[in-house]
């Protein structure tokens, strides 16, 4: 990675790449219910707001409330994406990505002390 990057990737490096905008509409809904009363609502709509395809717009979203297998500890969490991409030419495109996060959750205490 250092070759790539530069010496200060000496113990490796994470790249992440969040999703674009698509050319079609195309949405998705997730929802999801599972262990320690876990109850998750998640979101995906892309697609141009224009008709030639030079403006996209992706909205993401997910909505989690869920127990863990501590007492006291659940998890509250609330995310929203934006993405938007603009092609005013050929060779020219442009992304604006924007994220909110709401985390109520409480950390992890740790084990009780007995005695």
């Amino acid at each position: 990675s250092a070759v790539l990057y530069g010496q200060s990737a000496l113990g490796g490096l994470l790249s992440i790449v969040t999703k674009r905008p698509e050319d079609e509409w195309l949405g998705e809904a997730r929802l999801a219910a599972g262990s320690y009363a876990e109850r998750r609502l998640s979101f995906d709509l892309t697609g141009p707001l224009v008709a030639d395809e030079a403006l996209g717009i992706r909205i993401t979203g997910e909505i989690e409330r869920s127990g863990t297998q501590f007492d006291f500890v659940d998890l509250d969490r609330d995310n929203l994406a934006f993405a938007l991409a603009a092609s005013p030419a050929p060779t020219v495109r442009a992304h604006l990505s924007a994220e909110w996060q709401a985390r109520r959750t409480i950390g992890n205490p740790g084990l009780p002390v007995v005695g």
